[in-house]
């Protein structure tokens, strides 16, 4: 098997590949269709609002993180992914009820939004960290990349799908789909062989344990290096999803369907950059800074597209320096740490992922609203250039601190 896909050579992977690839599908189509609920049907094209919904689903990240970190280091991360996953799947059906029936409200949306987000926020360290139970640590950087593989290739067909679904059945049955697709995941981790997973020592029960990984995190300047660069790329640049909707209504005129092909468009950049994530053996903080400053140029060139069909293509590259980044990012955190604290740290890591949505993502819906939507995107992608300059300089200085010869965006990884 080649070295791209050697984790599939383990039973218990494939069995996650498959329910991260359908939950994924779902997830992706639940995206398209909230924003498209609130834009379109329960707004008139209000931006604002769809940013405000967008932070509410990632509020939770910046309160429970921490404590969500903790109870993936502490108890069976299999049966808690269990249960965020059928919960999950109960709120997206709850919503989907609403919208058919012809109540929701906007605070309905609202309300579901922030439930969901709180139900991710203990699924991302669980799921992040699981991985490491079902591959060997030779496989872990590879897995990842797949992970990531798996989640973009969704979006390939999620985002479509639910544009298709808007369109000729209605918006509330994409949120049901999403339900169905949500039992999937709790069926292949009911499938995985407990007897093949690799050792884990639980961490007990102990007083400061939150303060224990703030302050591994503290002394780690290369782990901070690779949180700075993540908090302003995913606060301010990847709101792709959102600021799509604002070009394709506003500037290109066009239906639920074709913002749903949009979608696709941009995951094959992701797929692309995360099969090449799959094929390296270690991830290095270089690679991370280097498609932070590549992300921040495509981006820039897509926000300036003259035409809905340039802008597709520019969605390619888009999508790709993103994954090379985030895929490069999170392997580069997990190799990095030790498995007693690996909870702790990348709850840290998804509450600067997906928490910073809550701050920036009403502000970008307000710089749609106040100068364009062609600058929700632009303030994305400069900051991504600004934020690989920040830490490229500061990688540089620190490196030579530590009496190396350094050498532009090189920071040596540490072995846990």
């Amino acid at each position: 098997m080649s070295r791209t896909f050697q984790s599939f050579g383990i039973g218990n992977y494939r069995l996650l590949f498959t329910g991260i690839l359908f939950a994924s599908i779902g997830m992706w189509m639940q995206v398209l269709a909230q924003d498209w609920l609130v834009l379109t049907e329960l707004t008139d094209h209000d931006a604002t609002q769809v940013g405000i919904v967008t932070a509410l689903q990632f509020l939770p990240q910046l309160v429970l993180s921490p404590w969500a970190g903790l109870l993936a280091d502490r108890v069976d991360r299999r049966r808690l992914l269990y249960l965020t996953q059928l919960s999950s799947a109960a709120s997206a059906l709850i919503l989907g009820a609403l919208v058919i029936s012809g109540v929701v409200q906007l605070w309905h949306v609202y309300l579901m939004a922030l439930a969901l987000g709180a139900v991710s926020s203990l699924d991302g360290p669980a799921r992040m960290t699981f991985v490491s139970q079902v591959v060997p640590k030779t496989h872990l950087a590879n897995a990842v990349g797949l992970n990531a593989t798996a989640f973009h290739s969704a979006r390939l067909v999620g985002p479509a799908l639910a544009g298709f679904v808007i369109d000729w059945a209605g918006t509330g049955w994409v949120f049901v789909i999403n339900a169905a697709l949500y039992t999937v995941p709790p069926l292949t981790l009911l499938l995985m062989k407990a007897s093949e997973f690799q050792p884990r020592v639980a961490t007990p029960k102990a007083k400061g344990q939150i303060r224990e990984g703030l302050a591994y995190v503290r002394q780690r300047p290369e782990i901070k290096m690779v949180f700075l660069a993540v908090a302003i790329v995913a606060g301010l640049g990847l709101n792709l999803q959102m600021t799509s909707a604002f070009m394709a209504t506003e500037v290109y005129s066009k239906q639920a369907s074709e913002y749903g092909i949009l979608g696709s468009f941009i995951a094959i950049g992701g797929v692309l950059g995360s099969l090449m994530a799959a094929r390296r053996r270690a991830p290095r903080l270089r690679t991370v800074v280097l498609a932070a400053a590549g992300f921040g140029i495509a981006e820039t060139a897509l926000a300036l597209a003259p035409t809905f069909e340039a802008f597709m293509v520019l969605a390619i590259p888009t999508g790709l320096m993103s994954l090379t980044m985030m895929t490069s990012a999170n392997a580069l955190v997990q190799l990095s740490v030790d498995e007693s604290i690996r909870g702790r740290v990348m709850s840290l890591y998804g509450m600067i992922f997906l928490g910073m949505n809550p701050i920036c993502s009403p502000f970008v819906g307000w710089v749609a609203e106040a100068f364009g939507a062609r600058w929700s995107i632009l303030v994305g992608s400069l900051s991504s250039i600004a934020v690989a300059v920040v830490v490229g300089i500061w990688a540089y200085l620190w490196r030579k601190s530590q009496g190396i010869t350094p050498r532009l965006f090189d920071v040596p990884r540490r072995r846990a």
